[in-house]
């Protein structure tokens, strides 16, 4: 995946859970709603790249998935 196409994907799931809308490990079905271009597997995918970018980020006290 691209890092442009990515950091969209990024960006959303961000919002998301900043949102507290859902529950993260529910955010397939709003991903592929806001990107229709994705299948289930790939939001999947996308979830977990998301996941564990977070897991390597310096600062990991500031992460709440």
């Amino acid at each position: 995946m691209c890092s442009k196409t990515q950091k969209v994907y990024f960006d959303f799931l961000d919002n998301l859970r900043e949102s507290g809308l859902t529950n993260m490990y529910a955010s397939g079905p709003p991903l592929r709603a806001a990107f229709p271009e994705l299948d289930k597997a790939q939001a999947r995918e996308v979830f977990f790249e998301w996941v564990n970018h977070w897991a390597t980020t310096e600062d990991q006290d500031d992460v709440h998935i």
